[in-house]
């Protein structure tokens, strides 16, 4: 079957749901799983810059790997 952009949109619930949950996780015992998701560190506007630039960077490979998956039939 084809891929199509708005179905491969859902490889991305499982990054975010990380970032929900390391969130989540950190504010309840105080530990982060990655520096920049530590408040103390840079503040949560850093972090809601980081998690942001991620989701695009995420969009942005499921484009192209949709894109090039119509380019390589045989």
């Amino acid at each position: 079957s084809k891929l199509s952009f708005k179905r491969s949109i859902a490889w991305l619930l499982f990054p975010i749901g990380y970032g929900v949950y390391g969130m989540t996780r950190g504010l309840l015992t105080g530990w982060y799983p990655y520096p920049f998701l530590n408040p103390a560190t840079n503040g949560y506007g850093a972090i809601a810059i980081t998690m942001l630039c991620l989701f695009v960077l995420g969009l942005a490979l499921v484009w192209a790997i949709v894109r090039l998956s119509g380019k390589n039939k045989s």
